[in-house]
């Protein structure tokens, strides 16, 4: 599986962009079937990019520290 150009990964906050049943019955077990995906695409610089991104984010509004990939 090859990704090329990922810019952005699109994260709903219930309702906002889709009614709030859509999300949890289809949004949230499909990221929940596919979130371990990403472990195999840690390889590509986009995704350890995006993670690091996330890393500092969490880390500037909750002051949480993600220590390793499972965490993620």
């Amino acid at each position: 599986m090859q990704i090329k150009n990922i810019k952005y990964i699109l994260t709903d906050i219930e309702g906002t962009t889709t009614s709030v049943s859509f999300v949890y019955d289809t949004l949230f077990p499909y990221f929940r079937e596919h979130i371990n995906e990403l472990k195999s695409l840690i390889h590509l610089l986009e995704i350890q990019e995006t993670f690091k991104k996330t890393v500092e984010l969490a880390y500037s509004l909750e002051g949480e520290k993600i220590r390793s990939v499972d965490e993620w």
